[in-house]
């Protein structure tokens, strides 16, 4: 009999044991899920209680405990050995189950079955009682806590400094070497690099032909141009080149926007005295300023930049004709029917843009009413800040800035330059086919052209 009863004791002492060391790792991977919780939602987290020591599991057997004497079982039919009237009556055995906690408790005699429970520790059984409870439970708890006590946002720890994650490589071009920009390049060589397919030929008409701005041709002539005639400039972002070499920079910023494209204008109806022969009726003399687009395919739309014809070839024929040459090599079809007769060089192949704006500053209103003359319609009439100026041209419609930019952000803002704001005008495809086309053309037939002794037009520059 005590052999018996001492092997039935290692073998409880070996399940308890065994309760033990399962107890240990459910509470490690409920503290693990915990952790996790924690991680993915950072405002839940609450201090945690101080744990105490834990203790090794022990292995230690104690020795046997004599059983008592019972009384002979005789059970029942269908009751268990420890049901609560066996026990109530003395017979058969009842070992309670110890509450399970994250440390053992000290090694102790086993209980016998009239025994109490053995009492745990406060803060370990509150421990095992949190580890315990659901991770849901745990972050209500933990939001109630921190609305009635906010506190401030974690601080990244010193040992770990702060890491960029994001990657930006871009490097701001510098401005463009000032210098003779292609001015020995010969028309064959001259890459105008444009987004949009050329025109095969020269646009003309009986007052005025444009052409593709080439330097070798063209820039000497245009720089003394608008060197005598800066009052153009007055509101224009860009001039009076001070330099040949800063006006071919020019010239070349402009030809490396590929959505950028220069027209020399040339007055056809000038008279000269001198007998010289013309190729083509281009002599140089009758250059009468520049007229550009500033496109973009994707968005199949232009706007009308760059225009600046000088006072000697204002209050003419010139304008209008060349606003109507600009416009309809913009809105016409890139794949034009031929007529019978016609070569298919001589015919017009245009961009077939959906729209054309024009921008001009709120204050400038020559430009706008000029713009409204050619059937552009008024968008916005005041466009605040809509561009920069340089600082020389303050002078005319610069605006200064706001009082609340100030220090380096202030110095930066000066460097660009003042502010400007611009009405924006504009014309669809659609409303140049029903009137705009026939509206210029009446215009240009009223106006007429005008013959002019070139000696009366241009003076000293002839």
């Amino acid at each position: 009999m005590l052999e018996e009863e001492l092997a039935r004791s290692l073998a409880r002492l070996d399940h308890l044991n065994q309760l033990l060391r399962e107890d240990e790792a459910s509470l490690k991977q409920q503290r693990a899920a915990h952790a996790a919780f924690l991680r993915k939602y950072p405002f839940a987290r609450t201090a945690p209680p101080p744990e105490p020591p834990r203790a090794a599991p022990t292995q230690t057997r104690t020795a046997p405990v004599e059983p008592k004497a019972v009384a002979p079982t005789s059970y029942g039919r269908g009751e268990h050995p420890n049901s609560k009237k066996n026990l109530a009556l003395g017979r058969g055995r009842y070992w309670p189950r110890r509450e399970r906690s994250p440390s053992p408790p000290a090694p102790s005699a086993h209980p016998t079955s009239g025994s109490k429970r053995p009492r745990t520790d406060t803060a370990t059984s509150q421990t095992a009682k949190a580890a315990r409870e659901p991770i849901a439970t745990v972050a209500q708890r933990s939001v109630a806590a921190m609305d009635s006590n906010p506190s401030p946002a974690p601080q990244q720890p010193a040992s770990r400094p702060h890491r960029p994650r994001y990657l930006n490589r871009y490097v701001a071009p510098g401005p463009l070497e000032e210098r003779l920009w292609h001015l020995t390049t010969p028309l064959e060589e001259y890459d105008l690099n444009f987004a949009f397919d050329l025109p095969p030929y020269a646009l003309v008409t009986d007052g005025v032909v444009l052409t593709p701005l080439i330097p070798c041709l063209h820039a000497r002539r245009l720089y003394r141009l608008y060197s005598t005639h800066t009052a153009g400039f007055a509101y224009l972002p860009y001039g009076p080149f001070p330099t040949f070499e800063s006006f071919l920079t020019f010239i070349e910023i402009r030809r490396r926007q590929t959505g950028s494209f220069l027209f020399v204008v040339y007055d056809r109806l000038l008279e000269f005295d001198d007998g010289r022969s013309e190729v083509d009726g281009l002599r140089e003399e009758r250059i009468a300023g520049i007229v550009g687009i500033k496109s973009s395919e994707p968005e199949r739309m232009a706007e009308i930049g760059h225009l600046h014809i000088p006072a000697p070839f204002q209050r003419s024929h010139i304008f209008t004709h060349a606003a109507y040459l600009l416009l309809q090599w913009l809105f016409s079809s890139p794949f034009p029917s031929i007529p019978p007769g016609s070569h298919p060089f001589t015919t017009l192949h245009g961009l077939g843009l959906r729209r054309v704006q024009w921008a001009a500053g709120s204050r400038n209103t020559a430009s706008i009413n000029a713009a409204l003359r050619l059937g552009f319609q008024m968008e916005a009439s005041d466009q605040q800040w809509e561009r920069p100026l340089a600082k020389d041209r303050g002078k005319v419609e610069g605006l200064e800035l706001p009082e609340f930019v100030q220090g380096q952000w202030r110095e930066r803002e000066e460097g660009i330059g003042l502010g400007r704001h611009s009405a924006l005008l504009s014309m669809a495809w659609d409303r140049w086919e029903n009137e705009g086309r026939a509206k210029l053309e009446m215009m240009a037939a009223e106006r007429g052209v005008v013959r002019r002794k070139a000696k009366d037009v241009l003076g000293d520059l002839l």
